[in-house]
This record gives structure tokens, sequence and C-alpha cells, in this order.
């Protein structure tokens, strides 16, 4: 089982559902049904019933004062429920072999054709946090996922690499390549479930979301379709809610502070995932950590993220000799890992809409900020920034959840 990390995107959620967590579980009927393999598909291995919600139960679990927005969006329509299967499905890993990978797919059961849309999770907390385990306590799914599927889309949800059926593994955090071919092929392997479904019935559309970490790797799976995958997939629009970007300056701005940042532990994971993943990094941990923290962030357990405790200050955590080089420009291995991994220098065709928190203290604002300005800048002509103002990377996401639908809506 992986270890805990305190900052997350599902920890975010907790406050956002607490009214309901407990008796959302009691509104889902589990089905116990051996996966259906699949032999004669390129991406998809298996496919399995894992729940069946009610639109009564879809209805009660939305009833919350804290998610009345989202409920009032389905009230009176004539929607029904959905049913959420479990899909594993062929991808590369970091190193480029084929490993087995999963998420949730989730759809409802009217007849009437319906748009694919990936949804890209968060940073989650723990290994039941992933959406492929979805009647446990899969909140990023559970919310974003239950309403989107609700309201008539086919929902794709990566687990990504390192969760669910690829759990073994360590999870390649803010690793750009990765998220977005574990979401891609996702979404492959979901098409050609939904083409041997019957109950499924697909148009030409794709809309593609997700906040946090899952909106970087909203960005990042909309340059590889449009650049790579555009014979099989058109992007309809996109709306990445407050992902790391812009990484170097994102990290130039973190390491110069001498403050206290609430979300230093995952900093640092990025840190730590970049070092084991880049042969001409692979350096000791006290090049970037002062001690005891160097030391104490190399003896932890293997899991996820940074679960030993450290120094919230970002200019008594980091060395000096790592702050400089970021500072002067002359680590430029670290900064060349930190560039392979953002995802704003481009110009997307696809009509996109950045969603983010002004006061965000987690995912600093300038990495939508910097987007817009270099995609604007770059030619592209269906950027939209939408602030959202005066809040933070966790009170910004119901505002984010409600303003998606409406974007996608004009679309559909």
């Amino acid at each position: 089982m992986k270890n805990l990390i305190t900052q997350s995107l599902s920890i975010v959620l907790v406050w956002f559902i607490s009214l309901i967590l407990f008796t959302s579980c009691q509104k889902i009927e589990e089905v116990d049904l051996k996966p259906q393999l699949f032999t004669d598909t390129q991406y998809l291995v298996s496919a399995q019933l894992i729940a069946d919600l009610s639109l009564d139960g879809v209805q009660s679990n939305l009833s919350a004062d804290s998610l009345s927005a989202l409920a009032s969006d389905i009230t009176g329509l004539n929607l029904a429920g959905i049913k959420v299967y479990k899909l594993v499905y062929k991808t590369k890993n970091t190193d480029g072999t084929e490993v087995l990978a999963s998420g949730a797919f989730l759809f409802n059961t009217t007849p009437a054709a319906k748009p694919l849309l990936s949804y890209q999770h968060g940073t989650i907390s723990k290994e039941t946090g992933a959406p492929s385990f979805y009647t446990t306590n899969s909140l990023d799914s559970f919310i974003a996922g239950t309403y989107l599927a609700t309201l008539g889309y086919v929902v794709s949800i990566p687990d990504y690499l390192g969760y669910g059926e690829d759990a073994t593994t360590n999870h390649p955090y803010e690793h750009r390549a990765t998220l977005a071919s574990a979401s891609l092929d996702m979404l492959r392997a979901a098409k050609e479930f939904s083409n041997s479904n019957a109950a499924i019935n697909l148009n030409n559309q794709l809309f593609l979301t997700g906040y946090s970490e899952g909106g970087s790797a909203t960005m990042a799976l909309h340059q590889l379709i449009e650049s790579s995958a555009s014979n099989e997939f058109t992007v309809t629009a996109s709306a990445p809610g407050a992902g790391a970007y812009d990484k170097v300056a994102f990290a130039k701005d973190v390491t110069m502070r001498n403050e206290v940042m609430l979300n230093i532990k995952n900093y640092s994971w990025v840190i730590v995932t970049y070092n084991k993943l880049y042969a001409n990094l692979n350096r000791p941990l006290s090049y970037y950590f002062n001690e005891p923290y160097a030391t104490n962030i190399a003896n932890q357990p293997e899991g996820e993220g940074i679960t030993v405790d450290i120094e919230p200050n970002p200019s008594k955590l980091f060395t000096q000799q790592f702050r400089d080089g970021l500072q002067n420009d002359t680590d430029t291995e670290f900064i060349a890992a930190l560039n392979d991994n953002s995802s704003y220098d481009w110009k997307p065709t696809a009509p996109m809409t950045l969603f983010h928190g002004t006061t965000d203290q987690f995912v600093l604002f300038i990495n939508s900020q910097n987007a817009f300005n270099t995609m604007t800048t770059n030619g592209a002509s269906s950027v939209v920034l939408f602030p959202i103002t005066g809040t933070g990377h966790f009170d910004s996401v119901p505002a984010f959840v409600i303003e998606v639908n409406k974007f996608f809506n004009q679309f559909r």
C-alpha cells in the first residue's frame, strides 16, 4: 500500500463532499462480475462493471448545500442513472516498455449519442483514491465523473501510471509525457469498449478537463492529440484547471520565497521524481535539500510523495546551490527537465479555457497567466483565461466544475 501524502486534490475535496461521502456509498449498487476479456483490441484488455448508480442516488448524493449548484443542473432533466466500469488497458511506462494501466469509465443509460470526455484527476493521497476504486474513496471520480456522466458525457478517467492496475510502481508525479500518454491510451481503450457495447452510442465530440495535476495532464493530453493523434481524435474543447504548466517560472517563484508554503511536500515530490527519471540528473538529494531533510527523504519508505516531515519554508528547505542554479539559469540540466515537463508554449487549435483561482497558493496563478500569454503570442485565437476571482486552490473547485459544464455546453 502506498504511503499518504499530505497535500492532494482528493484531500481538498473532503470538505466539498464531507456531508455526502458515507451516504453516497450506500446509494451505489456494487456488482461482483468477472471482467470481460478482450483479445481483438489494440489497447483494451478487460472491462469490469464495478458500480451501478440510480438517478435517485445521483440526486441524493448532490443534495448537500455545498453541491446544490451541481444538483440544480440535473433537477428536472430527463436523465438516467449511470454505470461505472473499470477498464484495463495497455500503455507505455516512462522507459517506453508496455505496461497495463487502468481507469474508470462512466456513462448514463440513455440511448442518445453522447460526447466522449476525458477527465484527468488531481493529485491523490492514497491508492484507493484512484478512479478505478470508484466505490470506495474516489472523491475526484465520484464528484466530477458522476456529475458529468449524468449530464450525458461518456467519461474516461485514467488512474495514471503508479495507481490501479499499475500500483506496484511509483507514480511519476507531474511527468508530462506519461500523464498524456496514459490518458490518451485510456481514451483509445474507452473508444474500443464503446464500440463493443451496444448500450453506448458515441458522437464525434471529445472534451478534455481536469484539475491540479489533472490540469497539467489535460494540457499535455490536448497537445499530444493535436500533434500526434489527430487522425484518431479531434478535440472539441478543453478546460484545464489550476495546472502547473510553466514549471520553470513556477520553480523560480517558489525557490526564491522566504515564507511557509503549504504545498512544499508536493513541490519536493516533483524534484525527487525528475531526479530519478532523468539520467543526467540522478544527484544526491543533498544537492537539492538541506540536512536533515535530504537524508530523511532518502531514507523514507518507498511510496507516494514525500511522507516525512520537512521544512515548509523554501529558503530553509532547499540548498543555496540549488536555488541559485535556478535563479541564475546555471543549473541547465534541471531547468531542461522542468522545460521538458512544461506544457504551455504551443498553439492549440481547439477552443480552450484556462480556469484558475487568483489567490491560489498551491499551484500559483502565474501558470495559467503565462500559458495564456504565451499561447496568445503564438497565434492561438481561441484560448481564454478564466480567473476565479478571490479563491484559492481548494475553494475554486466548485466554481471550476460548474463553469466547465457551462463552457462545454456551448459546443454540444
